[in-house]
């Protein structure tokens, strides 16, 4: 799993990498958590690249949306794959992100 995390201004992109298990969780989480005091207008997770995500990782993704959405920030899921689609169909999490 690798996570790599671009800042543009006030738009930080974060590419996801390979398979996103319950063990490589921590480590992703430590890196996100570091976009939560930014100033930032949007964070965008690019899935191109995903081809996997457990539970713990859209815990991940819910965690950083309510860190960034009291502050303004929207938080856009791009390239979204169909299993990742399903994914957030079926936990109900679709109407809280934005995709592209």
């Amino acid at each position: 799993m690798e996570t790599i995390i671009e800042e543009q201004g006030k738009v930080a992109i974060v590419t996801l990498k390979g398979r996103l298990e319950t063990t490589e969780s921590a480590e992703v989480q430590e890196k996100i958590t570091t976009l939560y005091e930014k100033d930032l207008e949007q964070v965008i997770i690019d899935c191109k690249d995903l081809e996997y995500i457990a539970s713990s990782g859209l815990r991940i993704l819910f965690l950083l949306l309510r860190a960034m959405k009291p502050k303004g920030t929207d938080v856009i899921i791009r390239n979204n794959s169909d299993m990742l689609k399903s994914l957030f169909d079926s936990t109900g999490f679709t109407p809280l992100f934005k995709f592209e």
